[in-house]
């Protein structure tokens, strides 16, 4: 390829770009700190909105609290976890509501924080109940979404996957030197432990502020069948990192351009106080992670300001999940919670919770 035909090329694609930044009103904030820089052509692009489920008001089964995660199975079913109020719904791939499944509590087949989950390949959805600390699992039956097992944990689980039968949890390390990720039996039992917590950044500062380990290491897990692969993402770190099934590592990337929370005491003492960078006027965070059937890491962030629905916006980085290498950066509507047969799904809170699903250009 030319020099020249190189330079139209790389014009064109930073056009495409801009213009898609400039539809969601971020362009000013980020366009000066790139996330990532692209390596390919525009691949994941989200072009127009196929769906959109959730309302402002109307049927329970639509009006949604807090949403967490999001799942769709083969047959295009998509399952909205809530964290706000614990329930599961079931929809079609029309957006047709199928099933509920609503018990919020301690009690037995009761959800009380779900923080994260996975479908794996036999169809059995896996759920993180942090609150609990238990792993509970449904299976879509006909129009119910029926019950099926539960483990107990010794920790909280904050995000779960499954690769080849095999459960990998994702867990608040107690201390600097607990591991972050637990493959379990089915009894709950730990296996192994892998993945060292991410070491604090000013760490004199933190310590005198009262951070503790988990702060840094909260985060989300996926797991991919077609190589074997385990890709953890942080909230607060800009650090993705891929492991085998045994728990060695594959490898890291690092996001450039991430801009980190900027921490400050609430009180004398006592950690912490989020606000975004004051030079850079915004902030990332890490907010999800999928693999999708092609062998793509996704990444859903949040680039947040001031605190109004003007300032949120999202962000996809798509990774080859073979070396993690960054391929392609997109603006989005809302977290990338799934992406199946050429579909982005997505879910957010503003102006409402809700779900939307974007084809790909």
């Amino acid at each position: 390829m030319s020099s020249q035909l190189r330079g139209m090329r790389s014009t064109h694609l930073f056009r495409l770009e801009r213009h898609a930044l400039t539809l969601l009103g971020v362009v000013a904030s980020i366009a000066s700190t790139p996330l990532v820089e692209p390596v390919t052509a525009q691949l994941w692009e989200p072009a127009d909105l196929q769906m959109t489920i959730g309302r402002l008001d109307g049927n329970d089964a639509e009006v949604f609290g807090l949403l967490r995660t999001i799942e769709v199975d083969a047959a295009g079913n998509v399952y909205v976890l809530g964290e706000q109020t614990s329930d599961i719904h079931v929809f079609d791939r029309d957006g047709g509501h199928i099933t509920s499944y609503r018990r919020r509590g301690q009690g037995p087949r009761e959800l009380l924080g779900i923080r994260g989950s996975d479908l794996d390949s036999e169809g059995v959805l896996h759920v993180a109940d942090v609150a609990n600390g238990r792993i509970s699992t449904f299976e879509l039956d006909g129009d119910t979404l029926a019950f099926r097992t539960v483990t107990t944990l010794r920790f909280p689980p904050t995000d779960v996957c499954v690769l080849g039968g095999r459960r990998y949890v994702l867990r608040q390390p107690g201390g600097t030197t607990d591991p972050t990720i637990s493959e379990i039996d089915s009894d709950g039992q730990v296996i192994r432990g892998f993945a060292s917590p991410e070491e604090p950044r000013e760490a004199a500062q933190r310590r005198e502020l009262g951070q503790t380990p988990h702060m840094l290491n909260y985060g989300y897990l996926a797991c991919d069948e077609a190589t074997r692969t385990i890709v953890k993402f942080n909230w607060m770190v800009p650090v993705v990192r891929a492991f085998d099934p045994e728990g060695e590592i594959l490898w890291e990337t690092t996001l450039e351009g991430y801009v980190p929370w900027q921490l400050t005491a609430s009180r004398p003492g006592v950690c912490c106080r989020y606000r975004p960078d004051p030079e850079e006027g915004f902030s990332h965070s890490g907010k999800s992670v999928v693999v999708d059937r092609g062998g793509n890491v996704v990444l859903g962030l949040q680039i947040e300001g001031p605190r109004s629905a003007e300032n949120r916006r999202h962000e996809l980085i798509v990774l080859d999940v073979s070396s993690g290498r960054v391929i392609d950066r997109h603006p989005t509507v809302g977290v990338v919670g799934s992406v199946r047969d050429g579909l982005i799904f997505t879910y957010g809170e503003e102006p409402f919770p809700q779900v939307r699903v974007f084809g790909t250009r």
